[in-house]
Parts: C-alpha cells; sequence; structure tokens
C-alpha cells in the first residue's frame, strides 16, 4: 500500500452556512459533489456533505479507463473498477472510531452501464447521450453536516501528498475552506480541467413520443409501445426465463436552465434522503433518491435497502392513508419486494462473512413528496480482506432496478428498452479513504447535457402485472421531475 495511512485533519465549525446556502456559490464550478440529505431527521438520511477542488478524476466506458489530472489527461491500464481499487489503497486512511464518514475519497456516479465491465451484457443498440459509465472526483476536503445533532465539520487528508507533507497540505486546505465557509471562494488549488481522451461515440437518437399531459416533453415510449413491452416482459415471466423485471421509459426535454438552479428547485418539490448534484465533464446528474444502494461502515458493516413497490400520495389525508394501508398489504407489492430481498441478500453473501447476511426490517411503508414505497433493510459484515470496491463488483447493479435472476432480466432489459439507462439505475456517492461508502441509486435522476434535461422512470413487471397500472406508475414516479423542469414555463 502506498498510502501511510494517516488521519486527516478534522476541525468543528460553529455558524456554518447550510448545505444549501453553500452550494449556492458553486453553480459553475467543474466538479462539485454535493451528497443532499433533504430530508433531516431520518436514520438513513443523517449526514450531508459538499466536496469540491478534486486533486484527480476518474472516468471509465466501455472497460477503458483515463485519470484526469492538473496536467491533463493519460490513459490508464486498468478497468474503471481496478483503478478506482488502486486509487482508494494509495491514499488509505487510518481507522479511527472517532472520526465522521466520509473525510475525503472517491465521490460522484457510477452508470448502469458499468455493468458490462462486470457480465457478459449486449450492449444497448442506442446510445446518444455522452455519458461516461463511471466518473469520480478524488476529494482530498470535505464538508460535512449532521443534520440529526445540527453540526457541521471540514475535514482534509492532505492527499495527494503523503505523510508529513500530507499533514501541512491538508492544515493549508482547511484554512481555505475556512474562508470559503465565511464568504470566500471556494478552493481552487488543482484546476482539474474537463475534456476526455476516451471516445464518445454517440448513436442517432431514438424514436420519440409525445407524453399524454406534459407538453414539451417526449418518451422513448409511447403509450401503446410501452404497455407492449410490459406484455412480452410477462411472456418471458410465464415461460419461466424470469421471475420478475425492471422495465423503463425515458423522457426528455429542452432547457436551457442551469443544471444547479434546476437542482435547487427539484429538490423543493421532491425532497429525498439520498439527494445529489454531480457537476461532471458535459454533464451533470441531478438526484432525489429515495433508496440507499450500499452503505459501508469502515468497521466493515454492510447495508442495503431495496425499495420495491409504489403508490401515489393521495389528494386528502383519508385518501393518501388508504392508499398506504393498500401498500402495505398487497400481496404483490411484498412478493416483489421479497424477490429482491433474497436477490440482495445472495449478492452480499458473496463478500459477507457466513450467516452474518438478514433482512432485518421487512415491508416498511415510507412517503415522500408525490409516492409511497414500500422498503426492506438488509444488512452484513464483510469478510475479512474485501473492501468497497469488492462490495461494489458483488452487487452492482442493484437487483430493485434489474429484476430476478438479475443476470437474465439485465439481458431483457437491453432487449425491450430502446435506449441505454446511462446514470439512470446505476449509483451515486462516496468510496472514502477511510474504507467507509454510502451510495444511493439512481432512481429519481435527471441528466442535464447539451440543452436536454434526460430522466427514466420505471416499475417491476410480474406475471400478474396490468400494463395500464405500470405504465401509469412510471408517470407517477416522473412526476416530481416533469414539475420542477416545467416551473421554468410557468
Amino acid at each position: 500500500m502506498n498510502g501511510s495511512g494517516n488521519l486527516p485533519l478534522v476541525k468543528e465549525v460553529s455558524g456554518a452556512p447550510a448545505p444549501e446556502d453553500l452550494f449556492t456559490g458553486l453553480g459553475g464550478e467543474p466538479w462539485v459533489l454535493w451528497l443532499d440529505t433533504a430530508l433531516p431527521g431520518r436514520e438513513w438520511g443523517r449526514f450531508s456533505f459538499l466536496a469540491v477542488d478534486p486533486f484527480r478524476v476518474l472516468r471509465g466506458r466501455a472497460g477503458r479507463s483515463e485519470w484526469i489530472g492538473p496536467n491533463g489527461v493519460r490513459s490508464a491500464p486498468g478497468d474503471p473498477l481496478t483503478e478506482l481499487e488502486g486509487a482508494l489503497a494509495g491514499h488509505r486512511l487510518r481507522p479511527h472510531e472517532d472520526l465522521p464518514p466520509f473525510c475525503g475519497g472517491a465521490g460522484g456516479m457510477f452508470g448502469y452501464e458499468l455493468a458490462g465491465d462486470l457480465e457478459a451484457l449486449p450492449a444497448a443498440a442506442c446510445r446518444d447521450l455522452r455519458t461516461p459509465d463511471l466518473e469520480l472526483g478524488l476529494y482530498d476536503l470535505v464538508v460535512g453536516w449532521d443534520r440529526q445533532d445540527d453540526r457541521c465539520w471540514i475535514a482534509s487528508t492532505g492527499a495527494p501528498n503523503l505523510s508529513d507533507a500530507a499533514h501541512d497540505r491538508a492544515a493549508c486546505r482547511l484554512a481555505r475552506a475556512e474562508a470559503w465557509l465565511q464568504g470566500g471562494p471556494p478552493p481552487a488549488d488543482h484546476r482539474v480541467p474537463g475534456g476526455s481522451g476516451l471516445r464518445f461515440d454517440a448513436t442517432p437518437p431514438p424514436s420519440t413520443y409525445p407524453v399524454p399531459g406534459s407538453p414539451g416533453f417526449r418518451s422513448t415510449f409511447s403509450p401503446a409501445g410501452y404497455r407492449g413491452a410490459v406484455r412480452r416482459a410477462i411472456e418471458w415471466i410465464r415461460a419461466g426465463d424470469i421471475y420478475q423485471v425492471n422495465l423503463s421509459q425515458r423522457f426528455e426535454t429542452r432547457s436551457e436552465e442551469s443544471p444547479a438552479d434546476l437542482y435547487r428547485r427539484l429538490r423543493e418539490a421532491s425532497p429525498a434522503p439520498f439527494g445529489a448534484y454531480y457537476a461532471g465533464s458535459g454533464f451533470s446528474v441531478l438526484s432525489t433518491s429515495p433508496e440507499r444502494f450500499l452503505q459501508l461502515t469502515a468497521s466493515g458493516k454492510a447495508q442495503t435497502r431495496p425499495i420495491k413497490g409504489t403508490r401515489p400520495r393521495g389528494d386528502d389525508p383519508l385518501e393518501d392513508r388508504r392508499l398506504a394501508v393498500e401498500l402495505e398489504s398487497s400481496v404483490k407489492d411484498r412478493a416483489e419486494n421479497l424477490m429482491i430481498v433474497d436477490l440482495l441478500r445472495n449478492d452480499l453473501s458473496r463478500v459477507c462473512r457466513p450467516n452474518s447476511v438478514r433482512a432485518v426490517d421487512l415491508f416498511r411503508v415510507e412517503s415522500y413528496r408525490t409516492v409511497h414505497h414500500l422498503v426492506s433493510t438488509v444488512e452484513g459484515r464483510l469478510r475479512e480482506g474485501r473492501a468497497a470496491a469488492d462490495l461494489l463488483r458483488a452487487t452492482f447493479p442493484c437487483g430493485s432496478v434489474t429484476g430476478a435472476p438479475k443476470i437474465r432480466a439485465m439481458q431483457i432489459i437491453s432487449e425491450l428498452e430502446p435506449v441505454a439507462r446511462g446514470p439512470y439505475c446505476g449509483a451515486v456517492g462516496y468510496m472514502g479513504f477511510g474504507g467507509d461508502m454510502d451510495t444511493s441509486v439512481s432512481i429519481r435522476i435527471a441528466v442535464a447535457t447539451e440543452g436536454r434535461i434526460a430522466f427514466h422512470a420505471g416499475g417491476a413487471v410480474v406475471a400478474d402485472s396490468d400494463p395500464e397500472a405500470e405504465y401509469e406508475e412510471t408517470l407517477d414516479k416522473a412526476r416530481a421531475i416533469v414539475t420542477a423542469v416545467s416551473g421554468t414555463r410557468a
């Protein structure tokens, strides 16, 4: 291991601005990562983190990798996750129980097509968005907020320096961060440029169709086309290929609004415990995800919280309560949820200690601004010698957005969906130099690129699914983003 096992420097800050206020001054900055708890007080949405000015950026597409640094772009020999593992090991921090989470590390987005590096899957026929399969900044400086205890701190590892030089650099970075929190400019020591050496050959865009009730929006499916795809999925289920499959449609519209402004309005319209904003090179990811994918503590405790089962919110309290009770008691939704719990238990068992993996909470109804969700929690204890990247390899992408069995479901997704998913149904979050990790499933996300806003919505198809109900569910899930984007046209 190249790293010296240093401890990061951490300083608590009193009177610090709220993360949303600090973010307001970052609208034009590159490589901004805001992991945003917009529902403070929930156990699983406790912390918010804002990271800027990475010292390097890792980007991957179709199994190839590159590193972008202050001196430009260089190709990397390994696949993206191998390169990531090496970087995390090279800057490893010494474990310490008093450290807050995410004091520095890799943060950004993992796209759905990264799964093609892990399994033999057919490539999507259409891939018109020029987004990578993986893009992560290596951040040595992080501002963190504990929304439950009303605390704020700044942390720096001093990377890429090592040993005593790292300590001196960390002290300098903390001083600049303090000045930033008091109204100064954000730190900009590294100035990693944009651009890419990887080929991002884009296919022609797919055919699109108007979205009923949403002027200015188009979809990769017509209503009849989506219902037909659901019927084809049901045929595969009845033939015994799969038990369930997640089928999505992509919506899109034109928008010249800044992604940062759109994100601020989106988080107000649909606050979520795992919100995120990531400004990549030529694209931005805006997420209001309610679903944790993977959390890993430095001590090796792993957790995933799959969502399967959705109802819209009611127009009045009685109707709203009726819909929540209907979801909680639905045999179909509970069966779908249990299938994914079993899938994730199996995935976690690939890298967790024997007999440590268990479902600790089943079929909890959680209510958000526009929908009710059915949520379960699965936990395990990582085996000795395993790390966050091993956990990611064993479980990516989350089974709640593929179906079961997982690989066959992903093959069917490639055949039924007319366009690549890109960042949708991947993950957003961080993998810390201290061995900790927290990522969300990239649902309820929008991708802003080249004057376009693209976002997907989907649902689980099972043997007794109703095609019309499945189509309406996708519209329910898309409503918050449609409303937020449409706000600029009012």
